[in-house]
């Protein structure tokens, strides 16, 4: 019977690295929310050091580089994910909603209500009527009532803004509405 070929020596130390690292950046890819944004760092973290504790060995030291390489890209990956995440979110916080509201002569009431705000923002105005919110992450609809207090007839106006844009404005006479609705995540 011939001899048996001699086990080749591995690094087990240096492959879960090199693999712990692959499967650390495929999670950077996965969306947000999804638990990608956490288990790929973390995974990254464990080749890095996985890595180091291979190199040490002198079987398949270039795997262990490897792995160090690709669980080191890993967590800058997430770092990179992380900071493009929290900057298209801080954009959406800083939006400006504005309501706009006239009437031509006399005096008008406007009630405002939105998910920006617990209760209604608004009152009696003569001339012209302006409040601005921050849209932050709500979703939902704000709706603006402008009602002339003088006479079923008088002229009354309404406007919402959105970063600037006027989404909807309404002009009558006794009541009118504008709705618009927010971008929330």
């Amino acid at each position: 019977m011939p001899p048996s070929p001699e086990p080749v020596p591995s690094n087990r130390v240096a492959v879960i690295s090199l693999v712990a690292g692959i499967v650390a950046v495929v999670l950077d890819f996965m969306p947000v929310g999804t638990g990608g944004a956490v288990a790929g760092p973390v995974l990254g973290l464990l080749a890095v050091v996985l890595g180091i504790i291979g190199m040490r060995r002198r079987i398949n030291r270039g795997v262990a580089i490897a792995g160090t390489a690709v669980g080191g890209a890993a967590i800058v990956l997430a770092v990179i994910f992380m900071i493009m995440v929290s900057k298209a979110l801080s954009g959406l916080a800083n939006i400006p909603v504005e309501y706009d509201a006239t009437v031509a002569n006399g005096t008008a009431t406007v009630s405002v209500t939105s998910p920006l705000h617990v209760g209604t923002i608004g009152g009696e105005f003569t001339g012209q009527w302006s409040a601005t919110e921050m849209a932050g992450f709500y979703d939902g609809t704000a709706i603006v009532i402008v009602t002339g207090k003088d006479s079923a007839t008088q002229v009354v106006s309404c406007q919402i803004l959105l970063n600037g844009v006027t989404v909807d404005s309404q002009s009558g006479a006794g009541t009118v509405t504008c709705r618009a609705g927010l971008p929330g995540l």
